[in-house]
């Protein structure tokens, strides 16, 4: 599991996230402890993320980074159940802008990700991040932090022995994640938190062939309420104390469908259509 700026991606949309380390101030690793079991990470920890800030930067910052990156793999093809190597190229270029003007700070960073992949016709990630903050005093500070990402891409198929390259606008994911934090200091030792998430992932694809046509589309969000206190104490040179303790409700909704008509589909189309709720509460 990640963890950014306190909220919590599983794999099934982690791989839609920016994790360029550029963005972050700083990266640690969880086994287990109890702020991690109440946003979800229990069972096999957390990579924990909190990204930069404009905060104590008086003058305008540039900064730049890129990078790249190869994975590969074994891809079978479903129809003739041969497995060939398959090589993935990431190369990234990113910009941001931070400064501090006194009450207020703000990070803006762009990503441009362009994906060599031989099944994909080299597609192109646009990836926009806003971080900003408002102090309003010396007990009470606001953030909001916003990041989205966008693709079209063109897919390259065999079907019966001939390839096919769809057109870019069949195909397109969008995913845009909001995180509002809100923090009280009650005193020098407790202070209180809250937090507003939501997430949106919408995904489509469509395939077509001379006499055949598959389509999906997902439609994925996620809203997040957690409101918490931590307590850390001096009681002396050899004794400090500290409490946690929050409440958390989540909610989760997912609409999937599929439709397709083809000789390998057999006779007539298939559609298929799937909704998905989940809400849970933690104390």
């Amino acid at each position: 599991m990640v963890i950014i700026d306190g909220v919590p991606f599983d794999n099934s949309i982690g791989s839609y996230l920016n994790l360029n380390s550029f963005d972050f101030s700083s990266i640690s690793a969880f086994s287990n402890t109890n702020t991690l079991n109440f946003l979800g990470g229990v069972n096999n920890g957390a990579f924990v993320l909190n990204s930069k800030t404009g905060e104590g930067n008086g003058e305008p910052v540039f900064e730049f980074n890129a990078y790249a990156t190869n994975g590969w793999g074994n891809i079978t093809n479903l129809q003739t159940g041969i497995s060939t190597r398959k090589d993935e190229w990431h190369l990234a270029n990113a910009i941001s802008f931070s400064q501090d003007f006194g009450s207020i700070d703000t990070r803006v960073s762009y990503t441009l990700q362009k994906k060599f992949f031989q099944s994909y016709a080299e597609p192109y990630v646009h990836n926009l991040k806003v971080n900003t903050g408002l102090r309003v005093n010396n007990k009470l500070d606001f953030r909001l932090i916003v990041d989205g990402r966008y693709s079209k891409y063109s897919d390259t198929f065999t079907v019966g022995g001939a390839t096919t390259t769809s057109s870019e606008d069949s195909n397109a994911d969008l995913f845009l994640n909001g995180n509002l934090v809100a923090r009280y200091k009650l005193n020098d030792w407790l202070t209180a938190t809250s937090q507003l998430v939501f997430s949106r992932y919408d995904s489509s694809m469509e395939r077509l062939g001379t006499n055949w046509r598959l389509k999906s589309q997902t439609e994925s969000s996620r809203g997040q309420f957690n409101i918490f206190v931590n307590a850390a104490k001096n009681l002396g040179e050899k004794l400090n104390i500290s409490g946690f303790a929050g409440a958390q409700y989540s909610a989760i909704n997912v609409d999937e469908s599929r439709s397709a008509y083809g000789p390998q589909y057999g006779p007539g189309q298939l559609e298929s259509e799937t909704n998905w709720t989940d809400k849970s509460r933690i104390l």
